[in-house]
């Protein structure tokens, strides 16, 4: 009886996948509100009673999505890091993997930017609950480069987030040039400015 219960556990987890998976494609070449769920289905090659299985209706979906999205990019963050023990290289590949890893989810980045006034409240809170998971990450790099004597001693939280913000605006940028460019090309300056700030050479000796 249970090894049934863990081959079925196991099919609906697969099916939600799917789901998932078919509804960023049309979500991310559609829009919100012009997809539709047949579409996501016949994409899924599943039937409509599985949505309904797993996800309450079409918002239920979008939001699954975001929640999905969020931790995706918590362990993309944490698989990147994983091993690395140069504090200063650590640095470098969390960056790197958090900028990456929106670099390849541009279309569904930039819908959530366009339908976060439709579903401002549910996205801030799935944010708010996840995205808290690889800022722990990027803190806990920055603490043992402190540790280490590598980064300056700071208040943590407050680099962290000074940190992300700026990657933030940057990845909003890109998102809004009408001109693509690849989003890594910006990654060097992040931690040019992070690591050593703005001020040449000349202009801190005269500071």
């Amino acid at each position: 009886m249970t090894g049934k219960i863990t081959r079925r556990q196991q099919r609906a987890d697969r099916n939600r996948k799917r789901l998932l998976s078919a509804a960023m494609k049309v979500f991310s070449r559609k829009g919100y509100h012009k997809a539709t769920l047949d579409e996501i289905c016949r994409r899924a090659n599943l039937g409509k009673g599985t949505i309904y299985h797993h996800f309450s209706d079409k918002k239920g979906l979008f939001l699954g999505l975001v929640d999905s999205f969020a931790s995706e990019l918590g362990q993309a963050v944490g698989d990147a890091v994983s091993g690395i023990e140069d504090d200063l290289a650590r640095l470098r590949t969390t960056i790197s993997a958090y900028m990456q890893f929106h670099s390849r989810r541009r279309s569904f980045y930039l819908l959530l930017v366009h339908e976060e006034s439709s579903f401002a409240r549910e996205i801030r809170e799935r944010f708010k609950t996840k995205y808290f998971y690889h800022l722990r990450i990027l803190e806990e790099v920055l603490r043992k480069g402190m540790k280490s004597g590598k980064i300056k001693r700071m208040n943590v939280r407050t680099a962290a987030f000074g940190l992300v913000g700026m990657c933030n605006m940057i990845i909003f940028r890109w998102l809004m040039s009408e001109k693509p460019y690849p989003l890594s090309r910006d990654i060097p300056l992040i931690l040019e400015i992070f690591l050593r700030g703005v001020a040449s050479q000349a202009g801190t000796t005269r500071a």
